[in-house]
């Protein structure tokens, strides 16, 4: 089961499902982006970096559903300044 279903029947909203859609990709990605970075380092992180999709779908979560985006913890400590991170 996708582990945000709950969150887009609980928050509802056409736009909030297509959200949490992406969102379920992003995790996936950052997930196994999360294992390279923890064999290879900093090096493993790019322009296209997980890192960096993590910091927009934060902002569009904070924008769509507020302060409920905090429940989002995978999100939230994914998106956090300090980790490694592409050229912004």
């Amino acid at each position: 089961m996708n582990p945000y279903s709950a969150i887009a029947q609980r928050w509802g909203g056409g736009e909030v499902r297509r959200f949490v859609e992406e969102l379920g990709t992003w995790h996936d990605e950052m997930a196994m982006h999360q294992r390279l970075v923890a064999r290879l380092g900093r090096e493993a992180c790019s322009d296209s970096c997980p890192h960096v999709t993590g910091r927009q779908l934060w902002k569009q979560a904070r924008e769509l559903v507020g302060a409920r985006a905090d429940e989002l913890t995978f999100l939230r400590t994914s998106a956090a300044p300090g980790l490694p991170l592409a050229r912004e």
